[in-house]
């Protein structure tokens, strides 16, 4: 059979005229899909940050250099440092490695989210995780034990609040 055989009034092809009859139901599907999470994120508290306030206990010397340091009650350190303070190799490295694009997203991934998504619906199981280091830091936050859709939502929503 000749293509032209397939072709319709104005000379549009069945698959082309599929394509326009779905795009304006992609287009609503997709507007309500971002009111819907624009909604959910004006909704969401804002971001508790007095866990990161608290602070290993220290003692210094007389000229302010570290002594010893205790854990928190949790039993975790957390010590006062500035971005001075760490060496830009690590901060780069730790970049290269938890969030390559870490300087051209606000806070979530799309490519990193698919991947890990694709990862999971082929394994069955959660093999890679999509989370940018902002998102990592609102889960440090806020630190919850379960590990649900909903949880990665919240994280995501609230990684794009502490980006902004």
């Amino acid at each position: 059979m000749k293509a032209s055989i397939f072709r319709l009034r104005h000379g549009m092809t069945l698959l082309k005229r599929g394509a326009a009859a779905l795009l304006p139901g992609l287009c609503v599907v997709g507007i309500g899909l971002a009111l819907g999470l624009s909604i959910y994120a004006y909704r969401l508290p804002p971001i508790n940050l007095d866990l990161t306030a608290e602070r290993s206990p220290v003692i210094l010397d007389r000229e302010g250099r570290l002594l010893r340091a205790f854990t928190t009650e949790e039993g975790r350190w957390r010590l006062p440092v500035s971005a001075e303070d760490v060496d830009p190799r690590y901060l780069a490295m730790l970049m290269a490695y938890e969030d390559k694009r870490f300087h051209a997203h606000s806070g979530i991934d799309p490519l990193a989210m698919v991947r890990a998504g694709a990862l999971m619906l082929r394994h069955g199981r959660v093999v890679s995780g999509g989370s940018t280091l902002t998102m990592q830091a609102t889960r440090l936050a806020e630190p919850r034990p379960e590990r649900t859709f909903h949880a990665k939502l919240r994280q995501a929503m609230q990684a794009v609040m502490l980006e902004r």
